[in-house]
């Protein structure tokens, strides 16, 4: 039996299921998911993390990030190969949680990449202003915020190019940006091991600086770090053989980016030393000048403006698919679910996403950005957990992947997730936490506005159709699920296609039994116009009955006053008569 959503708002169905083209694989998503993972963040943090942790505590830090991480991953790659669709955790939460919970999962997913990426673009515009200043410094280079611009405005043609070539262009930059990094990390291993350039092993001791303080305050930073794995689930739809892709392309990027991230860190730990060495904001840069000299730290800045270019290349794939899903179910205006006829892109969710981008990263706030996107970012998962546990309880049927040992990963994920909102509120400051709350409340007051407006057309067209219509809409949508629950296995499209026909069984319902009510109320309202008739009847005929009454009394003392005047006339004759003739 299909486990239909328990959801008690009603909404209106679009008469055709838009959906996208499977064109990317397994190569198409390590790429996009490490494009997504690897961000300015490794080019900034790794420093601070040695400095405050020690070598050696960094990679506890990373461990301990990466066990947590894992938490979150193994639920999230069973999701994914449940219902492989575009939106990612948005389509997993609305599918089992509801429509209101899906928006509010949708809402904070795309605002946590939305936040991220217009810091990472503007990461990128102080790289290319850096690289720019380097190779042609008699024009200084491109002002950072114009950069910025100009990658948003590329990124946006990239995307709108089709899945195939946006794929291949982040396979491209991927391939350039890991073969940097691991061969400046071999090289700082090398230098390390034979002692060159002032690299030696010996930095790498059992001191903790900070102590076990210091260990477990970097990491929250490792976690950040490690994050991106979750835009590969955003294209689900464009995905071949998704139950099988997903997952694995999930454990592969976090995989490389980890073992990728522990190799920088070794290689930076051993050629820079000191708190002044590993306080700096560049310290990869610092320490490939230390390496290679001046076109050392170029290439790293290079290769960092490539990382936060493919960052926002796949936040702008993430969020542009969350948008279209979310329009796709009623719950955005119907426009930004629009699908281009040849390159089979969501290309106004692409155009409005990049516009976001945009104007978030005018506000050069890149402190206040960071602060909101890391915070909605863990709070997505919060959400995504109990979709699972959910799905875990209602269905019977076993994915491609299940997580192991549910009743004790669960648990810990979804409360290591709650503590890592805490700290993050914790640490946000006003601003932080006042921008965070007023993008939740911004999304709430947005979903109750455009249902309402949907809703009230939906429920008008039908009001005006009339009753038998309405009955016939009913009996066709019960044959449909009557179809569809018959099936002996039914697809991922066949339950979505059933909850679809459900809900609007629901809004069809509510019509019905307000046509009802409007015209008991008719034909209340009809019986109050009889009755008001019949008393203005009735008070009209007492009226005349006692003009009658009047009329016959009038007529009554006319007669009495004839009466009594001839009354009158016969006593005066009376009296004559008997007056002596002398008299007269």
């Amino acid at each position: 039996m299909i486990q239909l959503v328990k959801d008690e708002d009603p909404h209106p169905v679009q008469p055709e299921k838009i959906k996208l083209h499977r064109t990317m694989g397994l190569r198409d998503m390590v790429a996009l998911g490490i494009g997504g993972t690897i961000g300015g963040a490794i080019f900034v943090l790794v420093g601070l993390m040695i400095d405050q942790a020690g070598p050696l505590g960094a990679f506890i830090s990373f461990a301990l990030a990466f066990l947590v991480m894992a938490l979150v991953m193994l639920p999230y790659a069973e999701l994914a190969s449940r219902y492989p669709l575009a939106g990612g955790g948005y389509a997993f939460v609305q599918v089992m949680l509801g429509r209101h919970w899906g928006f509010l999962m949708g809402w904070i997913y795309a605002g946590s990449w939305l936040f991220i990426g217009s810091y990472v673009t503007l990461g990128f515009g102080g790289y290319f202003h850096q690289v720019l200043s380097r190779v042609m410094p008699r024009v200084g280079g491109a002002p950072p915020l114009v950069s910025t611009l100009l990658l948003i405005l590329v990124i946006v043609s990239i995307n709108l190019a089709g899945g195939k070539f946006f794929g291949r262009v982040q396979k491209v930059i991927v391939l350039l940006v890991a073969a940097t990094l691991v061969a400046g990390g071999i090289a700082g291993l090398y230098s390390a091991i034979a002692g060159l350039h002032g690299a030696t092993l010996s930095h790498f001791s059992f001191v903790f600086p900070h102590g076990v303080g210091g260990i477990l305050g970097m990491a929250p930073l490792a976690f950040l770090a490690l994050s991106g794995f979750d835009m590969v689930a955003t294209t689900g739809e464009e995905v071949k053989r998704p139950q099988r892709t997903l997952p694995l392309a999930i454990f592969l990027t976090l995989g490389s980016v980890l073992l990728l991230y522990l190799l920088v860190t070794a290689a930076t730990a051993g050629v820079l030393a000191g708190h002044e060495q590993l306080s700096t904001k560049t310290p990869l840069a610092d320490a490939a000048r230390r390496l290679f000299g001046g076109m050392g730290q170029q290439l790293i800045a290079f290769t960092a403006a490539l990382t936060t270019a493919a960052t926002a290349n796949a936040v702008l794939v993430a969020t542009s698919r969350v948008v279209f899903a979310m329009a796709r179910d009623g719950l955005l205006p119907r426009f930004l679910a629009r699908v281009h006829s040849s390159t089979k892109v969501p290309w106004v969710a692409i155009l409005v996403n990049g516009a976001l981008l945009a104007l978030l990263a005018l506000s050069n706030a890149i402190g206040l950005l960071a602060t909101v996107g890391s915070f909605l970012y863990i709070l997505q998962f919060v959400l995504l957990l109990i979709a699972l546990m959910v799905v875990r309880h209602r269905s019977r049927t076993a994915p491609s992947f299940r997580t192991p040992a549910p009743a004790l990963v669960l648990p810990l994920a979804l409360g290591g997730c709650l503590l890592l909102v805490v700290a993050t509120l914790y640490t946000s400051g006003p601003g932080g936490i006042g921008t965070s709350l007023g993008w939740l409340m911004l999304g709430l007051l947005a979903y109750a506005i455009v249902q309402t407006v949907i809703i009230y057309l939906y429920r008008k067209r039908y009001m005006e159709r009339g009753y038998a219509a309405t009955i016939e809409a009913i009996a066709a949508l019960k044959e449909q699920i009557g179809n569809l629950l018959t099936e002996p296995q039914a697809s991922l499209e066949q339950i979505q296609a059933t909850q679809t026909h459900v809900a609007e069984l629901k809004q069809l319902r509510a019509i019905q039994a307000r046509i009802e009510e409007l015209e008991q109320l008719r034909t209340a309202q009809a019986r109050i116009e009889e009755l008001k008739q019949l008393r203005s009847t009735q008070a009209r005929t007492e009226e005349l009955e006692a003009l009658r009454a009047m009329q016959t009394c009038i007529q009554g003392f006319e007669q009495l006053r004839v009466t009594q005047a001839r009354a009158e006339e016969l006593q005066f004759l009376q009296t004559l008569e008997e007056v002596p003739p002398s008299f007269l």
